[in-house]
C-alpha cells in the first residue's frame, strides 16, 4: 500500500490489479463468489458488525414472508 501511495510505484499497482484480475477469474469460472471465513477477522468492530449481521439473518429467518413458498418468485428480479 505505502508503495503505491506514498512513491506511487505503478509495478506495485499493476501487481495488485493482476492479483485482483486472478480473482475474479476464480470467481467467474466457479459462477459463485466464496464465502470468507468471516470469524477469523480479528477488528472489533467488524466483529461487532457480523454479530449484528447474524443477528438480523436469525431475525428474518423467522418472519413469516420468507416461509411462503413462494418468497424467491415474489421477491425476485426478473
Amino acid at each position: 500500500m505505502d508503495a503505491i501511495v506514498e512513491r506511487h510505484l505503478i509495478n506495485r499497482l499493476d501487481e495488485v490489479v493482476n492479483s485482483l484480475t486472478e480473482i475474479v477469474k476464480e470467481w467467474v469460472s466457479a459462477g459463485t463468489i466464496s464465502e470468507v471465513e468471516w470469524i477469523r477477522m480479528r477488528s472489533l468492530d467488524f466483529q461487532e458488525a457480523l454479530r449484528a449481521r447474524n443477528e438480523l439473518a436469525k431475525r428474518l429467518d423467522q418472519h413469516s414472508c420468507t416461509l411462503c413458498g413462494d418468497f424467491e418468485h415474489h421477491v425476485g428480479l426478473s
